[in-house]
């Protein structure tokens, strides 16, 4: 049941990933006004051996919260209770032991019921609250990536790799998902496969760094000469890089750079040729002061030996390495490792920082006079400078500083 049956569905925010076909490209559209009926919706029972014992999965078809109690009440004859599942607790919880009381828009929830009939949703349900989605973001999960195979004429397809904490190189039914044949094999497929021979078109393989490889397999379409690229809208998980590789010809492309055209024989399966490798990256990080401005930093193992550029957002601002002195704003940054051919990409802000303002929360107050302070004064175990509190920017620490400080004490930043 729809909520919302007017114009195109939006994607924007947080919402649910949908997997389609090789070679599809959906569009999910929907036409009418907002829900203002009182659907009914058919549940069947049959205690018989893998029907179901009467349980159904319903969702909320209002633009608004409905009152579980309301819901449980107008249809006492049939249900008794609603389970909602919640991921931060691992458990399903009823109206009863946790559920919320009111059931948000689109929320799930399952119902069993003890014979067959007809769930009433009406709009005397329709209530009114803060916001009771029991389905929260998984902290566990790092991130995923998807492989895109492409023929010259369009007719592609999509393999996913997914990080996640607790996921293993098995078959793990809560973070894989089976791969299924478009049905024409014109279109190209990839897809990875299991030691057991299970093929998968979403590989949860493991968490950030434990993954160092996975093998793909590849059925060639029609066209033979295809492209392997990273799916648009989607970015490496920072910390780690990767590789498209073909084993045969030796040809490497970064995930994220420039894809990877091999020829291939048309309508063939490839098998242990391809593979995705993945290697821990340094990762980019910003720090803004007074008098240096914006910094950009790139830490980690060998950072120094890798290709650094970026490039301000909106702005006119380009340049390579990592810098000081860049305006406050918003910039992409990348860097790529001559050796490996590795690629990492961020977006990096840059803050705007007020003179003076040592904590760094708008105001010049006595906090921010401590810490200065503390830099004019010899430190045990002190070694260089405190260029955040340098006010007059001539690099050393010193009475001036106080001076020309003193006169924005008490004063906020623009």
């Amino acid at each position: 049941m729809d909520h919302l049956s007017s114009g195109t569905l939006e994607d924007a925010d947080f919402g649910y990933l949908v997997y389609t076909a090789s070679n599809a490209t959906a569009t999910l559209s929907a036409s009418g006004g907002y829900n203002t009926a009182d659907p009914n919706q058919a549940l069947t029972f049959s205690n018989t051996a893998s029907h179901g014992g009467g349980w159904h999965l319903l969702t909320n078809p209002y633009p608004s919260p409905i009152s579980g109690s309301e819901f449980l009440s107008d249809n006492a004859g049939l249900l008794s209770s609603y389970y909602m599942y919640n991921n931060g607790t691992d458990v399903f919880e009823t109206d009863l032991t946790g559920a919320p009381s009111t059931i948000d828009i689109g929320q799930s929830f399952w119902v069993q019921t003890s014979s067959a009939g007809n769930v009433s949703f009406a709009l005397d349900q329709l209530t009114s609250g803060s916001n009771s989605f029991v389905r929260d973001a998984d902290p566990a999960d790092q991130g995923m990536i998807a492989i895109r195979i492409e023929q010259e004429d369009g007719r592609h397809g999509t393999t996913v790799v997914r990080f996640h904490e607790e996921s293993t190189s098995q078959w793990d039914w809560e973070f894989d998902a089976t791969f299924k044949q478009s049905g024409n094999n014109s279109n190209p497929e990839i897809y990875s496969v299991l030691e057991n021979g299970h093929q998968l078109v979403v590989n949860s393989a493991g968490s950030l760094g434990a993954v160092e490889s996975i093998s793909l397999s590849i059925e060639a379409g029609s066209a033979g000469t295809v492209s392997l690229s990273m799916e648009e809208g989607y970015v490496m998980p920072e910390g780690v890089c990767g590789l498209i590789e073909d084993l045969e010809t030796g040809e490497v492309a970064a995930i994220g750079g420039d894809a990877l055209v091999v020829e291939l024989e048309p309508f063939q399966l490839y098998e242990n040729r391809f593979i995705l490798t993945f290697m821990a990256a340094p990762i980019f990080e910003a720090t803004a002061s007074h008098c240096e401005g914006g910094i950009l930093h790139f830490n980690g193992e060998d950072a120094e030996l890798w290709d650094v550029s970026w490039e301000q957002v909106g702005g006119e601002l380009t340049g390579s390495g990592c810098v000081t002195g860049l305006e406050t704003g918003d910039y992409t940054v990348e860097a790529t490792d001559p050796f490996t051919q590795c690629q990492v990409h961020s977006d990096i802000a840059i803050e705007e920082v007020c003179m003076g303002d040592f904590n760094l929360n708008g105001e010049r107050d006595i906090t921010d006079l401590l810490v200065l302070l503390v830099g004019i004064q010899p430190v045990d175990n002190f070694e260089g400078s405190f260029p955040e509190t340098d006010c007059d920017c001539d690099g050393a620490m010193t009475t001036l500083d106080l001076l020309m400080f003193l006169p924005q004490f008490g004063s906020g930043c623009e």
